[in-house]
């Protein structure tokens, strides 16, 4: 899902295809105002709030990373809500 939005949204039509470990700052795919729409995005499309404290480089340079720390948020957030229950 996440590299199917990447590719329509952020590379030309029949643009190489990005591999998941490939950089997205240096292959040039994402600049600061493109990681801005993509967090926008990620919050949207997987119901995610994304706080301040998790804009780390290191949580979004790959689509393998990005993948990583949605899953390991909503997991978090899941496990949070069962506790409360």
């Amino acid at each position: 899902m996440l590299h199917d939005y990447l590719m329509a949204n952020y590379l030309p039509s029949g643009a190489t295809p990005l591999a998941d470990d490939d950089d997205l700052f240096d292959t040039g795919v994402l600049d600061s105002a493109g990681l801005l729409a993509l967090l926008a995005w990620i919050e949207q499309e997987f119901e995610l709030d994304i706080p301040d404290d998790h804009l780390l480089p290191d949580n979004f340079t790959s689509i393998t990373r990005t993948s990583s720390y949605v899953c390991e948020r909503r997991a978090a957030l899941e496990a949070s809500q069962c506790a409360n229950v």
